[in-house]
């Protein structure tokens, strides 16, 4: 099977290409390396040969890439993580697969390569260097879905990586895949391009389509804008950023239900549930927690008569991290079930599932909810929710919000809590529970049962104002909106 992918609305410099592999490449006679990404750079070998592998043409104006698959996989060699298809990664990509000198590595029974690539089989000596002999390690933290790839060549998965850059702000991109047969065999196969996505914060891009090579450099740092505050709870347990700026760490009660906003008429708390992972390379043991649950109430229609109550279930997720049934609620008396691709309205609360992810907007709230894996786990749940807060126009002002993440949408200025320290090796178990940044304690937002709006500071059955009477917070929602995470 032939397949072709074309991507156009790249970002156009003419010093470099729009894309990023493994290795180098003869440009005009010199060898040019095509790393470049600075999420990625750090992370792809010049040693790893794509030559074979893809072939890539780009238009002459640079803003349009064809890519054609050479090499037919193995089945089992599609990759689920960034780690997978690139060498000496930090945790923030979920594992390691190892270094780049690793791929030219023989391993140890001195065969690399699999029967149904006979083809493509390398016999060398152990642990000598044979160029593409490397084969992935054995790495049980790495997770279940990296299992396929013990033992199997590096050069079946690596040389086939390509990230496509484009300029800032795109919205949306359009990618066209080309699937056919490839000459005449009947029982030919293949299989489709794999995609994942990943921004790069602080990259300063071309503006439009420059003339020369130097409107191309990288500016300092300094110059560039600074972006929005980080995702936060992608990195293991709870990890918690303000809407006005300020950080705090919060472990909480095993098993216990925290409200994390309560506004007039929308409430959402969380589970949190107690966990061990592994970090730094194995080398530090944490006992801490994770949020396995969101539960969201809302009273809806004419008066507020219509409740709802939402859940979305970390348990729920399968081990490619989605689910059928991921949701569950109702609206009023209906109950009702989502799961990946699944949307419902209900009196005004819009609710869609994506993959792993699931977005509940009402009114001037939206609540984002992602799953994912708990990496290098060794007791706990096996997947975890991360969760965002955003309000627009002066809903922060108007209903004066509460709960842990809440609250901080009615202050003025960035507040910061307590974070736990971690060691680089080791055990250590966390504690902060966000003092100092919170009103109270944590035991205050404790509640009951998971849809329960009852605790210290609930605001969920107060009347909007009907002026805002925080005109300072209202100025500056109303100009910028405010958004926070856990």
């Amino acid at each position: 099977m032939t397949e072709t992918l074309t991507a156009c609305g790249l970002q156009t410099c003419p010093s470099k290409e729009p894309y990023y592999t493994h290795g180098s490449r003869m440009v005009g006679g010199k060898m040019q390396d095509v790393r470049g990404s600075s999420l990625i750079k750090d992370y792809l070998c010049d040693n790893i040969d794509t030559t074979g592998y893809m072939n890539i043409t780009v238009s002459d104006d640079g803003s349009c890439a064809t890519v054609s698959g050479l090499k037919r996989g193995t089945g089992n060699d599609n990759p689920n993580d960034f780690f997978e298809v690139l060498m000496d990664t930090p945790v923030i990509f979920g594992g390691k697969s190892g270094v780049c000198d690793d791929y030219d590595k023989c391993p140890a029974t001195g065969i690399s390569g699999t029967e149904k690539r006979y083809e493509d089989v390398i016999t060398c000596t152990q642990g000598e260097s044979s160029p593409g002999a490397g084969v992935y390690p054995t790495n049980a933290s790495n997770g279940a879905q990296y299992i396929q790839f013990v033992g199997k060549p590096y050069r079946y998965t690596m040389p086939k990586f390509l990230c496509l850059e484009f300029p800032a702000k795109t919205n949306p991109f359009i990618l066209d895949l080309e699937v056919s047969k490839s000459g005449s065999n009947e029982n030919d196969y293949g299989r489709n391009f794999l995609f994942g996505g990943l921004s790069v914060p602080r990259e300063c891009v071309c503006p439009g389509a420059p003339t020369s090579s130097d409107e191309c450099t990288t500016a300092p740092m300094s110059d560039c804008p600074m972006p929005p505050p980080p995702p936060v709870g992608i990195e293991k347990d709870p990890h918690l950023r303000f809407a006005h700026g300020g950080r705090a760490d919060f472990r909480g009660r095993n098993g216990r239900f925290y409200n994390f906003l309560s506004v007039p008429g929308l409430s959402v708390n969380v589970k949190i549930e107690e966990a061990s992972f592994r970090l730094h390379n194995d080398k530090l043991t944490v006992n801490g927690s994770f949020i396995t649950e969101a539960h969201l109430v809302a009273r809806l229609g004419p008066g507020g008569k219509t409740r709802a109550n939402v859940s979305f279930w970390a348990s729920e997720l399968n081990e490619h991290n989605w689910g059928w049934r991921v949701i569950n609620g109702s609206c009023g008396d209906r109950a009702f079930k989502l799961g990946r691709g699944g949307f419902r309205t209900c009196e005004g609360l819009d609710m869609e599932v994506f993959h792993s992810s699931a977005s509940f907007a009402l009114g001037d709230w939206t609540i984002s909810v992602r799953g994912n894996h708990v990496y290098s786990r060794i007791s706990g749940p096996e997947h975890r929710l991360d969760v965002d807060f955003s309000a627009k126009g002066e809903a922060a002002a108007r209903s004066r919000p509460h709960g842990i993440v809440g609250q901080s949408f009615a202050w003025t200025g960035p507040r910061d809590g307590k974070i736990d320290d971690y060691p680089e090796q080791g055990h250590f178990t966390t504690s902060a529970m966000a003092e100092g940044a919170i009103e109270g304690t944590a035991e205050m937002y404790e509640v009951p049962s998971a849809h329960s709006t009852r605790f210290s500071f609930t605001r969920f059955d107060a009347s909007y104002p009907d002026e805002p009477s925080l005109p300072a917070i209202a100025a500056s929602a109303a100009i910028s909106g405010a958004s926070a995470s856990l």
